[in-house]
């Protein structure tokens, strides 16, 4: 068989890149192909304001945020957008791709027809802050500090769960090309929005945010999705540079957050806040700093759907009930998946880095499905299979336990009347059932809020042998 000079080279190339070691920063090399998905991005400064500086006679800009938004090259076939925000350890880069370059986030929900945001948070990375003596720099993490609470914990043992550690890739030590390359991730930091309804994913420290978010516009955030939320009530129940994975030092004076948030009954200051540390500290199970009762509620992040997820290995998985139990305390309905109760073990604390990334995004994207489409009384996350849009003739079909749901819209846009210009049907296989309903969108009744829908079973409706016309 003959060959082209074209079909040579492409043959060559691959052999190339199949032999090519494209581990961690390795993957630098032109010969490493990309694991990322395909999609358009934009990039934006969001915020800031100009800043008068006497020693320049002239004025800076301060307090921006750096966002980045990419969307699928095929279109975008989910209802919302999500937002994934860390504090830095490490940048928002950190979703694109795993440090030994394996897939990462990003791609995963993009692939999945998602929009999605990356952002740096304010005086973080490509966020930096011109106001150097309000925004004193500090250490992101050290070798020590990594190695002992993140990527290798079951050396030191610092908690019995420790030795379950074994999905971190590569031995989690200084001098491991894969250790360096997510050492080298983290940028120093400081002590330091979307359009439209979003989900927001954080991890570790960076979960305030999302909190501080929910107070202030509930009705922007679809869901608050935490990987290992790091804001626990009060204090930080994690290591330093001098207590390996089992410190405790004071943190967070308003409970979840340092900024005030928004109590009924209101405080003045945090000092009104009334605690009790709760329970036997151990280290397999910490104690909390809860409210003495009765406890003052938190009604604009009670109205988020929230949940945490924690690994089976991770010193969080000592401590996270104590974010759980907080904000049932103060309202919310909470939902904490440990990832050990559903059959996927051995992850520390970076849950999207780790090996089995991908195996916890799948559980993340049901959460959000769930969220997304709560029409369709989806009682538990993992009973939805898949969700797919045929962005030509907007329709959606779900896909969940022996149901299938078809959501066939007239419009591709969303038009506010009290005229039903939606279509939903759903067939339950095992009762042999089809009902069929009405859906239209009504004007929000907040400015800044989102439409409510309407639902009308039809009670009604015949079918016939007529075929009128074809979408396969």
């Amino acid at each position: 068989m003959r060959r082209s000079i074209g079909e040579l080279l492409a043959l060559a190339f691959a052999a190339v890149a199949a032999s090519a070691d494209c581990t961690g920063i390795k993957a630098i090399s032109p010969k490493c192909s990309s694991k990322e998905a395909a999609f358009r991005r934009d990039y934006f400064y969001i915020g800031g304001e100009y800043v008068y500086e006497a020693s320049f006679k002239s004025s800076i800009v301060s307090d921006q945020m750096y966002v980045e938004k990419l969307t699928p090259s095929n279109g975008v076939g989910q209802l919302y957008p999500l937002v994934l925000i860390t504090v830095g350890v490490p940048l928002g880069a950190g979703w694109f791709n795993t440090p030994d370059n394996r897939k990462g986030w990003a791609s995963y929900f993009v692939e999945k027809g998602s929009q999605v945001y990356i952002l740096d948070i304010i005086a973080v990375g490509r966020s930096s802050q011109e106001d150097i003596a309000g925004y004193p720099m500090k250490i992101a993490s050290t070798d020590t500090v990594t190695q002992n609470d993140y990527t290798a914990p079951q050396i030191i043992d610092p908690y019995p769960q420790s030795q379950n550690h074994t999905q971190w890739p590569g031995n989690g030590t200084r001098g491991d090309s894969i250790f360096d390359s997510f050492m080298f991730s983290m940028i120093s930091l400081t002590s330091n929005a979307t359009r439209g309804p979003s989900f927001l994913i954080s991890h570790s420290a960076g979960a305030t945010y999302p909190i501080l978010m929910s107070d202030q516009c509930p009705s922007l955030i679809k869901g608050n999705i935490n990987l290992e939320p790091g804001n626990t009530p009060f204090q930080n129940l994690g290591g330093s540079s001098t207590v390996p994975a089992v410190g405790r030092p004071s943190a967070r004076p308003s409970g979840l957050t340092t900024t005030a948030i928004g109590y009924v009954p209101a405080i003045n200051s945090s000092a009104d806040l009334n605690t009790v540390t709760v329970g036997n500290d151990t280290a397999t199970l910490r104690s909390c700093i809860m409210q003495v009762g009765p406890a003052r509620k938190l009604p604009n992040i009670a109205k988020v759907p929230y949940v945490a997820f924690t690994g089976s290995a991770s010193p969080h998985i000592t401590y996270d009930q104590c974010t759980i139990n907080y904000l049932i305390q103060a309202g919310g309905k909470p939902d904490w998946i440990k990832l050990g109760d559903i059959g996927i073990f051995g992850n520390g604390h970076f849950l999207y880095l780790e090996k089995n990334n991908l195996d916890i995004a799948a559980v993340v994207e049901k959460w959000i499905v769930k969220h997304a489409w709560p029409w369709f009384g989806m009682s538990r996350y993992h009973h939805v299979l898949e969700i797919r849009r045929d962005s030509a003739c907007s329709v959606y079909t779900v896909a969940y336990s022996n149901q299938s749901v078809l959501f066939r819209s007239a419009r591709t846009d969303t038009v506010m009347t009290a005229k039903a210009s939606t279509i939903a049907s759903t067939y339950n296989s095992g009762a042999g059932t089809l009902r069929m309903y009405t859906m239209h969108p009504t004007q929000p009744a907040e400015p800044t809020g989102r439409p409510e829908y309407y639902m009308n079973q039809l009670r009604a409706f015949a079918t016939t042998d007529q075929v009128i016309g074809s979408t396969i």
